[in-house]
């Protein structure tokens, strides 16, 4: 199929002779999202329907004749100027949800899904009402609203559809909601609207505090401990890309692997150097992130798709919220199945004005039951809720939810300002239209859209002085950063809304408004800028810092004396060298394999740095030899030695042959790598670079045969611990088993509900 043609059968330039060229082309994307096919839709269950707008609201209910003339074009309804409550939000039959349920193998009916069917994408809500077709014997039927549909598609789907577009692709869908975390980027928001610094650092320390105490309970047991590093240092991605786990010499390349070999293979950190010094290097670094993740866990908030009440219940600045199951805040023990009756805070990302988190009054109506996880926003007033919130809708868009009386308390709505006007920052806009190219449509087309799509953005730069100016200079709600944040809003739309802006115009308006340049903020260029007194700055540089040094003492403190020593390890070495005493032959094939791992040894040290054995760099100046290369010839030649050949001796013999006739490690293999050790456990991490392998087997095989269970490595690269049973196992060992409250009570049936 040629370029022509799959425009042609996707959406007819014909049929969308209106359209602006740059905003059909920014619709091409939909003919190549990642989606996942469902039921198809037969023409009449397919029904065309207005929008609710802020002068007309009502229940949502099917109207046939309506979706007739809609679809011969008849009586159009002029919305210009009209402010529309549900954009992108329609509904769709329960047996139609049903089965496309079935289709994605859920087990449970989702409340909404985001998809796209011919020309229209958006949210589709599951109907509450349970209305039915006449004369249809399948249930099926599906709404597109005005503000869904992004192009026409070809008449002929009226009556002779091709079966491609009339099936509806699934994106997304909503699912059980949990815990979301209090972005930075909100925080001068929030401070700006009253909430007090006090508030955020106490919550700061809370979440750091509590984050890195499970890593302290985890300490003293491995399987703890191997869930936190499963948590918080996956290796999926990491296992993926290298085709299995990366070795370097003897033990993994990466960090949170080298703690699950230790950790995996029976080494605890109370009794094992190495892992103790990993693992301080892994609080090291996930004390780091959890300072640059720019983000606060918080227990009363959550992410759920936003729509539109379709049953026009909800009163201006109302909003409706049920969970399928239990909501736990385990910090504040705060649990419940619906917010009603309270004050909530509601935003979507990016965030940039004052007015783009909005505090609402969160009410339980009965009749919206059914639908769960999502947060429903009212469709009275003059403008939607979502529009009030950075310009969003109801097509896909996420709402950001807090309910924690601290922040919601003294939080104080900010008016919405009034758009900017392009012509403030010397904004153009492309218009030509597909009519005017229809003669050589589609190269003129394409050429006209890939002229513009390649002209470089000026989203990322603008957005980066936004953030500079207010952290230096002003407050969100001044007037040059509302300004900006306008303009902000505009680029994001640039490709579609054919925005014409580039560096003269941004220079022109930074130099009109008397607007100088700004180095970055201090949080986001530790090593340069000077700090201030700054909400981020604060938190960051004395809030964070503080508990990751509290963390690293309390660590050090319980692991001071922390030892090398092994008994496991150098087990086979000593029994040999005793019966050493007792064998002249044993004692000179011992005597030998000393003398050949001291050559090993004296190699080591003539190549390796001083900062090798914790730094691990591949490449470093001024030396012959990478240390990587270093690890890998000392374990080849380490891999490489044999028992000396005794003639007569059947010890040297049975080892010797043992290698050859074996493909796993040998006893030789074991013994060897017990003198290195034996001699050298002080060394750093040099016995593991070198044996790690043959150690591992050592410790994991020291309880006897049925303490352990060999695995293959391409299953074993995708186990997963199970956090259920872990915790099973940990109340086990303190004494107690007490059943999970999920268990109990299971998922929250609304439909028991009696209204």
């Amino acid at each position: 199929m040629t370029v022509a043609k799959l425009i042609e059968w996707f959406m007819p330039p014909k049929q969308n002779r209106d359209q602006t060229c740059l905003k059909l082309f920014a619709r091409l994307a939909l003919a190549v999202s990642s989606t996942k096919p469902s039921i198809q839709f037969r023409p009449g269950e397919i029904i065309r329907c207005d929008d609710a707008y802020a002068d007309s609201p009502g229940q949502r209910r099917l109207n046939l004749k309506r979706s007739d003339e809609k679809k011969s074009d008849l009586y159009p309804v002029n919305s210009k100027n009209r402010a529309v409550m549900n954009d992108g939000c329609a509904r769709i039959s329960r047996r139609a949800a049903k089965d496309i349920a079935e289709m994605l193998g859920l087990d449970q009916v989702p409340s909404v899904f985001q998809g796209r069917i011919g020309g229209a994408k958006g949210i589709w809500m599951v109907d509450t009402l349970d209305e039915t077709l006449p004369r249809n014997d399948r249930g099926y039927w599906i709404e597109i609203t005005d503000s869904q549909l992004k192009f026409e598609g070809d008449p002929k789907d009226n009556w002779f559809p091709d079966p491609e577009r009339i099936t509806f692709e699934v994106q997304s869908y909503s699912r059980k909601v949990s815990t979301a975390a209090l972005n930075f980027q909100l925080m001068p928001i929030l401070e700006d609207r009253g909430v007090p610094y006090a508030v955020f650092k106490r919550l700061l320390e809370e979440d750091l505090t509590a984050k890195v105490g499970e890593l302290e309970v985890a300490m003293d047991s491995a399987l703890a401990l191997r869930r936190w590093n499963q948590d918080n240092n996956s290796v999926t991605e990491e296992r993926l890309s290298n085709k299995g786990i990366e070795m370097a010499g003897g033990i993994p390349d990466s960090l949170a692997e080298k703690i699950n070999w230790f950790v995996e293979h029976g080494f605890e950190p109370k009794s094992c150097r190495v892992l103790k010094d990993l693992l301080y290097s892994a609080i090291m670094d996930y004390c780091t992130r959890l300072e640059n993740r720019m983000n606060i866990e918080l227990g009363r908030s959550t992410y759920a798709f936003m729509i539109a009440d379709p049953l026009a219940l909800l009163e201006e600045n109302e909003v409706h919220i049920g969970f399928s199951s239990i909501f736990r805040d385990t910090k504040s023990e705060w649990s419940d199945v619906l917010l009603h009756n309270m004050d909530i805070l509601v935003s979507r990302l990016p965030a940039l004005l004052p007015s783009d988190i909005q505090k609402v009054r969160a009410v339980f109506k009965p009749e919206l039951r059914m639908y769960r996880d999502v947060i429903i926003f009212s469709s009275k007033g003059s403008r939607s809720l979502a529009d009030k919130l950075s310009g969003g809708d109801y097509d896909g868009d996420i709402a950001w939810i807090c309910w924690e009386p601290s922040i919601v308390d003294p939080f104080e709505n900010a008016p919405v300002p009034e758009p900017v006007a392009l012509e403030d920052f010397g904004i153009t806009k492309d218009e030509k239209k597909v009519s005017d190219i229809l003669s050589d449509f589609p190269d003129q087309f394409l050429l006209h859209a890939f002229d513009f799509n390649l002209r470089a953005s000026m989203l990322g730069s603008c957005t980066v002085y936004h953030e500079a100016m207010c952290y230096h200079d002003m407050r969100i709600g001044d007037k040059p950063a509302v300004a900006i944040a306008g303009l902000l809003g505009l680029l994001v739309d640039r490709a579609k809304a054919g925005i014409i802006f580039d560096e003269p115009q941004w220079i022109a308006y930074l130099k009109k408004n008397k607007l100088k340049s700004y180095p970055k903020p201090a949080y986001k260029d530790r090593g340069s800028t000077k700090k201030k007194d700054h909400l981020i700055d604060n938190l960051v540089f004395v809030v964070a810092k503080s508990v990751r040094e509290d963390a690293l003492g309390k660590f050090a403190q319980h692991f001071k004396n922390v030892g090398t020593e092994d008994d496991d390890l150098v087990r086979p070495w000593i029994i040999e060298s005793e019966e050493s005493q007792r064998d002249s032959d044993l004692k000179m094939i011992l005597y030998d394999l000393k003398n050949k791992l001291g050559k090993i040894r004296d190699f080591w040290k003539a190549n390796v740095q001083g900062l090798d054995d914790n730094a691990d760099p591949t490449v470093r100046r001024g030396s012959a030899i990478s240390f990587r290369a270093l690890v890998e010839k000392c374990r080849a030649d380490f891999l490489a030695i044999e028992p000396l050949a005794i003639e007569g001796n059947p010890v040297s013999k049975r080892w010797k042959n043992e290698r050859s006739r074996l493909s796993g490690t040998g006893y030789w293999d074991l013994l060897k790598a017990s003198a290195v050790y034996h001699e050298c456990h002080k060394s750093g991490k040099y016995p593991w670079w070198i044996a790690g392998v043959e150690l591992g087997e050592l410790k994991a095989t020291a309880a006897g045969i049925g303490t352990y269970r060999i695995v293959k490595e391409d299953i074993f690269e995708a186990l997963k611990l199970d956090n259920k049973v872990v915790k099973r196992r940990q109340e086990m060992e303190y004494g107690s088993v007490m059943q999970e409250e999920e268990d109990e009570f299971g998922d929250f049936d609304w439909d028991d509900i009696d209204v």
